[in-house]
């Protein structure tokens, strides 16, 4: 199922979820996420969603939908428990024919926008041409959005990924590594800043009811 991973004890460390959206056959999203998850290891707590591995079928409902709590799958009870949890997510996009993945899409559907609002997201998109998986970004942020996720401004973009990174995710040059860092960054100060604010004050709904 999905992995959690701990980086040293520490004061304040966040809880960050990566989220693959990649389900191909020899994905190159394997060696991104474990770029992506190791940078985030050195100060915080990372755990990782993978669609291949939660085993999920087309989705029928999302769990806000399902009026009988006898009626939910465990699994899907499970997962968004796991959001619940979080203090910010990375997704980790390919860019599938100009768009968004749907084992992405399809993994997120599973879970009530109400789970994941008011949580900052960053994004680390790629793709084996040279934009990088620029157009599935623009989606992302209309997709988040709608779920009631709050976008940090700056996102990373991996064009040539197959070979920007090699099979054990580490970067062929610091660059890379220095736009992640941005943001990185901005994802930590966003969930810091609402966690102490959140402390004090409920949220307001995420739509009107």
């Amino acid at each position: 199922m999905y992995r959690q991973y701990k980086a040293n004890e520490m004061a304040g460390k966040l809880k960050i979820g990566v989220v693959i959206s990649s389900t191909r056959e020899g994905r190159i999203g394997e060696r991104i996420t474990t770029f992506v998850k190791n940078a985030i290891l050195k100060d915080h707590e990372v755990v990782v969603f993978d669609p291949l591995e939660e085993d999920l079928p087309l989705t029928q409902q999302s769990l806000n939908f399902m009026y009988n709590p006898s009626s939910v799958p465990q699994n899907i009870k499970d997962l968004n428990d796991r959001f619940k949890a979080l203090d910010a997510l990375v997704f980790v996009c390919a860019e599938y024919n100009w768009s968004l993945p749907p084992a992405l899409t399809n993994l997120m559907d599973n879970i009530p926008p109400t789970t994941v609002a008011w949580k900052p997201c960053g994004f680390v998109t790629y793709s084996m041409g040279r934009l990088g998986g620029s157009r599935a970004a623009v989606q992302l942020r209309v997709f988040t959005g709608g779920m009631g996720m709050m976008a940090v401004p700056t996102g990373t973009s991996i064009p040539l990924a197959h070979q920007a990174l090699d099979e054990s995710g580490k970067p062929k040059d610091d660059t890379l590594s220095k736009e992640l860092d941005v943001t990185l960054k901005q994802v930590y100060w966003a969930a810091k800043a609402l966690k102490s604010y959140a402390g004090n004050n409920p949220a307001p709904n995420w739509a009107p009811s």
